[in-house]
């Protein structure tokens, strides 16, 4: 990979995932050889590290408006987890790694708006928790 514009980093354990050229890298902590585990046509931000560092939740827009998609740390295909469109960011994990909680500006009367959603894995869909407008909320 040649040297470019690097976003979003996210760490578990001794590994590193980042964004760049629309994509999704992973590298080693130490430094190395990344590599690319997504190859989309669409921009990709806000990848998170689920608890157990097997997979990564991100954001990407490959069919159109950004919504959250999940991806196994190996690769392979992507697994969309909603359908909100818009503007939609991963903020952070349950704990457990049983969902992803997200901020997306779905149903919400003004662009600048977001709301909280929880995102089971289990394929239930989206939970809005009311909790008013979630924009800027700090994540660890």
């Amino acid at each position: 990979m040649a040297l470019g514009y690097l976003r979003f980093p996210t760490v578990h354990g001794d590994d590193v995932a980042f964004v760049s050229e629309d994509d999704l890298w992973v590298v080693p902590l130490a430094g190395g050889v990344a590599s690319r585990l997504t190859a989309g046509r669409g921009r990709i931000t806000t990848p998170r590290w689920s608890p157990d560092g097997g997979s990564i939740a991100y954001a990407g827009a490959d069919e159109g408006d950004q919504d959250i998609w999940l991806l196994d740390r190996e690769g392979g295909e992507p697994r969309r987890l909603t359908h909100l469109g818009d503007i939609t960011e991963v903020l952070a994990w349950e704990p457990d790694g049983s969902a992803v909680w997200v901020s997306s500006n779905a149903r919400q009367p003004f662009r600048g708006l977001r709301g909280l959603y929880r995102v089971p894995l289990d394929g239930s869909g989206p939970v809005l928790v009311p909790r008013g407008n979630v924009r800027g909320l700090a994540v660890r």
